[in-house]
């Protein structure tokens, strides 16, 4: 059976909205995501799909740039593609990996389609029906267009993980802190622990292996079908063969031309402090009073 070989690598920047940004020790997340949609064509007609965190115009050219080292590639050869693509000399004056995890994804989703299998047989086989998350809870400022979304107190940060745990069922919760002063994070904590109840304070002391993602911050998503269900706080792990997804291109289109329109945005600064930048040692903490709308 005649192995596929690659045959074009496509790049497409979009910019999928939040409910609200999220804020983090370091900056923020403006409102949106942006990621690179990697589509790698084989001559057998199979497209595997990859992705990478962040974009624009440089990197859809840095992926293009890398066809000539592509094109007639086996994609069942990832070791010979590890080097290929990051080989010392290239990543001295290029930061390749994350192109390369892009890519490399994509040609495992190929390997899965052409032998009719999910990813996850081609890595040792599937270890659990559904992956377990926890609710992955920020700070997050207002959306600028209706002013809702916010949380900055114990309250809204309660309202909000409730609200999550009744629709996705989650029963550990995880919340990305060092934006506001420690006192006053610890004040809020420990007021969002006890209005969880005993599963949220118990699950964290036992450890529990629930990944985290801030798939639920967003609004929506580029595949078929839309964004993955959570059931019972989990996701079921894909059945079709290869990843399990397909791109919807209507979808992609949409988000596409709205990065277009938007642009990115500096993931280490944050849209309510004009100037400030983190630092280590970081004493330079955003006010919980201020409850302004801002722009991003």
């Amino acid at each position: 059976m005649k192995r596929p070989k690659i045959s074009d690598i496509r790049a497409t920047t979009v910019t999928v909205p939040l409910e609200a940004p999220l804020r983090h020790s370091n900056g923020a997340h403006w409102g949106r995501f942006v990621r690179t949609i990697i589509e790698v064509e084989t001559d057998v007609g199979i497209v595997g799909l990859g992705e990478m965190g962040g974009g624009g115009e440089s990197a859809e050219a840095a992926f293009r740039a890398l066809k000539p080292y592509l094109v007639g590639h086996d994609p069942f050869e990832l070791e010979n593609l590890r080097f290929m693509i990051c080989n010392p000399t290239a990543s001295l004056y290029n930061n390749r990996t994350q192109m390369h995890a892009a890519i490399e994804f994509a040609c495992l989703d190929i390997m899965g389609k052409f032998l009719d299998v999910p990813v996850c047989d081609l890595l040792g086989g599937k270890m659990r029906d559904a992956v377990p998350f926890a609710s992955y809870m920020f700070f997050r400022l207002p959306n600028k267009d209706t002013g809702e979304g916010e949380t900055r107190t114990a309250d809204q940060l309660i309202e909000q993980t409730l609200a999550l745990k009744k629709k996705c069922g989650f029963t550990s919760h995880k919340l990305k802190s060092g934006v506001f002063p420690p006192d006053y994070e610890l004040e809020v904590f420990r007021a969002w622990a006890k209005a969880l109840g005993p599963d949220s304070v118990e699950e964290a002391i036992r450890f529990v292996f629930h990944a985290d993602a801030h798939y639920h911050q967003l609004t929506d998503d580029i595949i078929v079908g839309g964004p993955m269900r959570y059931q019972n706080g989990t996701i079921e792990v894909p059945t079709a063969p290869g990843l399990g997804v397909e791109l919807d291109r209507d979808k992609l289109g949409q988000y596409a031309d709205l990065h277009k329109t938007l642009g990115g945005y500096p993931y280490d600064r944050d849209p309510s402090r004009p100037g400030w930048f983190s630092v280590v040692p970081n004493t330079r903490w955003a006010d919980p009073k201020n409850d302004r709308v801002v722009g991003y």
